[in-house]
């Protein structure tokens, strides 16, 4: 084959599935000479601009379409700007190439994977277009790999501003690194050719869950669990929002309806929700999702007067009323909930809100020492998860998978003493998060959202080996993020394998930060404590705390993390 020159014309893209490292500025835009990239005799080469260097250590791949088959490269290999990926036949790179190439930066603050994909139009070798470089595309872009959606990273100011720029409305993701769904949307929807066209109707802005950055728009949404989206007027009123992964087709469907209600926010509703049954329900189920419950209550309340009596949205009703009773303190109050949170999973036994309902049962009961409620609650998500098991099509509209399922199983049993059943389930439950990933058409070494869960799953079922191998592949991925290091250092500690735990969690410890260092600082003092070794505990409380800065807005978990490492030290010193 005769040598092949071209122009290569694109873009970095940083995304590492829900942790998101951009650039202060403008965006990474660079063109490639006709010398950057070629093909010779079966060796592609690549090679990224001054500032950023191919990972060695890391799984690059790259893969060429020969004969309807996809066929790897027999040998990658990085240095520094470069890369070649080489084949020991004849490849022809308009059958299509594409790669899994891993760039950090020089100051090594990051190491992500940039997917390609090219082909031939029209004669010339392509691949994805670049992002145009006009006034409004001036903030942290965090495009997504494969298309050209981007979003902007930890800047709401930046992402507000253009809003009203455009007159769009905003898609916020508040995400966590090592929040497995985040993953999953980054992975299975952000990268889709049918999010990308719904998503030129918005600003699209993501906000790390552990940063700062995010603090004012958690306040103001009242985030409290992760992943959580909101759709929002060009002016920041909340239209609506998702809690929990969604499929690519009915998440796309929320950013249509919400396109629809693009001037019709939660503001708004409110001016019609006195004279409008459809409208107070619709406020109620937002502060519902708000976790406001006195409004969930009001205007839920408002909007039952033509309800009848087994119309299936009073259990909403019932979601706010148990909220309201939620805020309980004294012990005749706390025994008032629990009556309720009982009726509630009598009365409505086949809805997903059972699962959180036999949760916040389980900890209420187990603080009033009612063993027979206790076993009650994990009687009912047994029969309940069942019921799903037997019934998928009733699991539309929601965020829970088989995976799940399993996963409630397996914790069910294991608290009522059922070993073998727990076992069992666990290790169904990691065969179905594999099932997701492949059924999704993403690399089972790589993907992390169903990982996670399937590598704890592992885990409980005794698969320990499988499970240690998995999390060393993806500490070897991700050599600089806290998320696999600290799952692997809880391991560990289970284990009662404290040495090893340590060294995990110092690793987490060292490439932690935000909430996360809080979280990994009283996983650290727990293992020192096992070590008895009091004086390293007290010290590394002491250094998460002296570090950290706490929002203004207390009902931020950031608060709660820190109290928590506060109570540890008062335990450690009484100790």
């Amino acid at each position: 084959m005769m040598k092949l020159q071209f122009i290569f014309i694109g873009i970095i893209l940083f995304s590492l599935n829900g942790m998101s490292a951009g650039v202060k500025g403008e965006p990474i835009n660079f063109t490639i000479s006709p010398d950057d990239i070629k093909l010779e005799s079966g060796a592609l080469h690549f090679i990224v601009p001054q500032g950023l260097h191919f990972n060695k250590e890391a799984p690059n791949k790259a893969e060429a379409m020969v004969k309807g088959d996809w066929v790897k490269a027999d040998k990658v290999e990085a240095r520094g700007t470069g890369l070649t990926a080489t084949w020991s036949q004849t490849i022809d790179p308009c059958s299509g190439v594409k790669a899994e190439l891993f760039v950090c930066d020089d100051k090594n603050t990051f190491c992500l994977p940039r997917n390609l994909t090219f082909k031939c139009k029209k004669g010339k070798f392509i691949s994805s277009p670049t992002i145009r470089n006009d006034p409004l595309n001036k903030p942290k872009f965090v495009p997504n790999e494969k298309q050209d959606a981007h979003f902007i990273l930890n800047d709401a100011d930046q992402a507000l501003s253009l809003a009203r720029e455009t007159h769009k409305p905003i898609l916020i993701d508040f995400f966590g690194i090592w929040c497995p769904p985040c993953n999953e949307l980054d992975e299975t929807v952000y990268n889709t050719p049918e999010f990308r066209r719904a998503s030129d109707q918005f600003i699209l802005l993501k906000l790390d869950s552990d940063s700062p950055a995010s603090w004012k728009l958690k306040s103001k949404y009242n985030i409290t669990g992760y992943p959580t989206i909101i759709f929002a007027t060009e002016s920041g009123d909340e239209i609506s929002r998702l809690i929990g992964y969604r499929p690519k087709l009915e998440f796309v469907g929320a950013m249509t309806e919400a396109i629809k209600n693009k001037d019709n926010g939660i503001e708004t509703k409110k001016l019609k929700a006195e004279s409008n049954d459809k409208i107070a329900y619709e406020l109620g189920n937002s502060y519902l999702e708000k976790e406001e419950y006195f409004l969930a209550d009001y205007y839920l309340l408002r909007a039952s007067r033509h309800w009848t009596l087994p119309d299936i949205r009073r259990n909403k009703l019932m979601s706010a009323q148990l909220g309201l009773h939620s805020k309980a303190e004294s012990i005749e109050d706390k025994k008032v909930y629990e009556k309720l949170l009982v009726h509630a999973l009598e009365w409505y036994p086949r809805q997903t809100e059972v699962f959180d309902r036999t949760e916040r049962l389980i900890a209420l009961a187990q603080e009033l020492n009612d063993k027979e409620a206790t076993h009650l609650a994990y009687i009912t998500e047994i029969s309940t998860a069942k019921w799903y098991m037997n019934h998928p099509k009733a699991l539309k509209g929601t965020d829970i998978v088989r995976g799940d399922l399993y996963e409630i199983l397996g914790s069910a049993y294991e608290a009522i003493d059922e070993k073998q059943k727990s076992l069992d389930a666990y290790s169904d439950g990691a065969k179905e998060y594999l099932r997701e990933i492949k059924s999704a058409g993403l690399d089972e070494n790589s993907e992390r959202g169903y990982n996670l869960e399937r590598i704890y799953c592992l885990w409980k079922s005794g698969q320990i080996e499988q499970a240690q191998k998995i999390y060393e592949s993806f500490e070897r991925q991700y050599p600089k993020e806290f998320t696999f290091y600290y799952q692997h250092a809880k391991l560990l500690k289970a284990l009662k394998s404290y040495k090893g735990a340590e060294e995990k969690a110092l690793k987490a410890f060292e490439f932690s930060y935000g909430d996360n260092r809080l979280r990994v600082a009283a996983l650290l003092a727990e293992v020192y404590q096992s070590e008895n070794d009091k004086k390293k505990a007290i010290e590394i409380l002491d250094n998460a705390m002296t570090q950290s800065t706490l929002p203004e807005d207390k009902t931020i978990r950031s608060h709660r993390y820190f109290n928590k490492l506060s109570e540890m030290k008062k335990k450690i010193q009484n100790s």
